[in-house]
């Protein structure tokens, strides 16, 4: 169960990652492609060994669940900052 919630972190995190890197460059009105490219190229280096996710698609469900159930619940969030403003 370690390895699953240790996984799903880096996946989140090398998401957020590339979102921030994506979206400083839009609000800094200089997307520059090789700053994209190169973080990109980064991510080449790691050598996890993905076949072990494809392998098993319960693992995908159970990813799919705590996704969608956190976007369920970051909606529900604003919509009640919004309410209360």
């Amino acid at each position: 169960m370690k390895f699953l919630t240790s996984a799903i972190k880096v996946a989140a995190i090398v998401l957020l990652s590339s979102a921030a890197i994506t979206l400083l460059a839009n609000i800094l009105g200089i997307l520059d492609t090789a700053l994209i490219v190169a973080f990109f190229q980064q991510l080449t280096q790691i050598t996890i060994p993905f076949e072990i996710f494809f392998n098993y698609p319960n693992v995908w469900l159970v990813i799919g669940y705590f996704i969608f159930r956190n976007l369920i619940v970051f909606g529900i969030d604003i919509l009640k900052k919004r309410i209360e403003q």
